[in-house]
């Protein structure tokens, strides 16, 4: 059996757990470690703010997508990510068992503690010290808990025994910039967070001041794949971006949206995607290519990208 509880509170963050104490029950022939006030999860701000930052369509991944002359939308994360405020929590990827294909190390992992998992969704449950994403196969006398990571080994319940599931995975958000900072760094950015709430549009977008150089764009191509760039991703793009040696660019070529890393030649300039099966734009060296912003992060909506979703089971 499964049982589900919501988190009414915010702790500071300590990975991986050290000190405090931990309070143990027993159920059937599963410990289980409660956390109490060292919870991990962040609830939401108590004061969201608002946003209005424009989509400006489709992007390809690979080839130049279809010409862009008005803005589509304009999204606020908050209330995009934000079903439930009251059952919203989030966490970053520090330990391999909330490792999957298309999730690592500093990616920020949304749930959702009061939605009823369906037959393709993951789950969060906290397993032998850990916090962990499972998804359940049902047994002949009871369920079985498989982790996408293959190196974590799956749990078995058995009828009578119980444990909690913490919620059900929403989202997926890679902001770049985690993965080129010093370790120290990210983890003073994670106690910001979690000692005053999460805001999706200030995480992601910066002060407001800054909100003005950024936009959104929707991916519709397969390119870039091998980054986890996929159909149906939001991509935030800053025009004014902190540029690294492997940054991902968006260009606007004859009127049309790609998102593409430069590698520059002698004679011309190649736009190089992450899936082998995409050959490289080459664009002649005497034509000005200027980006129109540098890729700062993805979000992926499990709630929709059922496929998706379904990939992070190991075959």
């Amino acid at each position: 059996m499964i049982v589900r509880r919501g988190f009414s509170c915010v702790a500071p963050y300590y990975p991986p757990f050290c000190g405090g104490v931990m309070l143990m029950y027993k159920v059937g022939t599963m410990a289980i470690k409660n956390l109490n006030e060292y919870e991990r999860l962040i609830i939401p701000a108590e004061e969201l703010t608002t946003a209005a930052i424009p989509l400006y369509g489709n992007v390809s991944a690979g080839y130049p997508a279809e010409a862009y002359n008005y803005i589509e939308d304009r999204i606020d994360l908050n209330k995009r990510i934000i079903r439930n405020k009251s059952g919203n929590r989030s966490m970053w990827v520090t330990n391999r068992e909330l490792l999957a294909p298309g999730i690592t190390y500093g990616d920020l992992l949304v749930f959702d503690t009061k939605l009823n998992p369906g037959p393709k969704t993951i789950c969060l449950y906290y397993i032998d010290d850990e916090y962990s994403l499972r998804w359940i196969e049902k047994e002949a006398n009871g369920i079985r808990l498989v982790c996408p990571n293959p190196e974590v080994s799956d749990v078995y319940v058995g009828e009578g025994e119980t444990i909690e599931q913490k919620g059900v995975l929403t989202h997926r958000l890679k902001k770049f910039e985690n993965y080129h900072k010093h370790h120290s760094a990210f983890l003073k950015d994670a106690r910001n967070y979690s000692e005053n709430g999460m805001d999706y549009n200030t995480y992601f977008l910066g002060e407001e001041e800054y909100w003005e150089t950024i936009f959104y764009l929707r991916v519709d191509g397969e390119s870039m794949s091998g980054d986890w760039i996929v159909k149906g991703d939001l991509l935030v793009i800053d025009r004014l971006g902190m540029e690294y040696n492997d940054s991902i660019f968006v260009f606007l070529i004859e009127n049309q949206f790609t998102l593409k890393r430069i590698v520059q030649h002698k004679d011309y300039i190649a736009l190089i995607g992450s899936n082998p099966k995409f050959p490289e734009i080459r664009v002649p060296g005497y034509v000005r290519l200027e980006p129109w912003g540098v890729l700062t992060g993805t979000i992926t909506d499990y709630r929709k990208s059922y496929e998706v979703l379904y990939s992070l089971r190991p075959e």
